[in-house]
C-alpha cells in the first residue's frame, strides 16, 4: 500500500473544502448526508478512526483534543477553545423556532449560546444528519472540532499584533546622546 504524504493530504482536505464551499446551502446537508450514508455503508469504526488519525496527524491536529465531549467537567468554558458539540431546538408557542449551541471545551466544561434563526436551522439540519450517523459523528469529533479549533487559533495568532523583540525596544528608546 503507497504512503499518501501529508501535503498530499492537505491539498485533498483543501480542494473538498473549496468544493463544498461553492454548493448552494440546500445542496450542503445533501451531500454530508450522502457521505454520511456511504461511510456508514463501507466503512467501519476501526477504519474510520485509522483514517481519522492519519488525517489529522497530517493537518497538526490532536484527534484527542475533545476527547473529554462525554465528560461533563466543572468549571466556566474556555472560549479559546470551544467548539459546537450539538445544536438543539425548541418551539415557542407561537410556532417559532428558537435555536441554542451547546459548546464545549478542550477540557468538557459546557455552556449554551442563543443562535440565530437562519444559522440555527443550518446547523440544527447538520447535527441531526449526524445523528443519525454515529461515523460521521466521530469524524466530526475527532477531525473536524479540532480541525476547526487549529483554524481559529492559526487566525488569531496571523492577526495578532507582533511584539517587538527586546533589540528593537532598545534601538527605539531615546538617549541622552546627540
Amino acid at each position: 500500500m503507497e504512503k499518501i504524504s501529508d501535503r498530499e493530504i492537505q491539498q485533498s482536505v483543501d480542494r473538498q473544502l473549496e468544493a463544498v464551499e461553492r454548493l448552494p446551502d440546500e445542496r450542503k446537508l445533501t451531500e454530508l448526508e450522502k457521505n454520511a450514508k456511504r461511510l456508514q455503508s463501507i466503512a467501519s469504526p476501526e477504519s474510520v478512526e485509522r483514517t481519522a488519525t492519519t488525517v489529522a496527524k497530517s493537518l497538526g491536529v490532536d484527534t484527542q483534543q475533545y476527547a473529554t465531549i462525554d465528560k461533563t467537567v466543572e468549571g466556566s468554558l474556555e472560549v479559546a477553545s470551544a467548539q459546537i458539540e450539538d445544536v438543539i431546538r425548541i418551539q415557542d408557542s407561537d410556532g417559532t423556532w428558537n435555536y441554542t449551541a451547546k459548546m464545549v471545551d478542550r477540557h468538557g466544561h459546557r455552556s449554551q449560546v442563543p443562535m440565530s434563526q437562519q444559522d440555527g436551522e443550518k446547523l440544527y439540519d447538520t447535527f441531526q444528519v449526524m445523528a443519525k450517523y454515529p461515523m460521521m459523528r466521530g469524524v466530526y469529533q475527532s477531525v473536524v472540532m479540532p480541525m476547526l479549533q487549529k483554524l481559529t487559533t492559526d487566525s488569531a495568532e496571523a492577526t495578532k499584533p507582533s511584539q517587538p523583540t527586546a533589540a528593537e525596544v532598545d534601538a527605539a528608546e531615546p538617549t541622552d546622546e546627540p
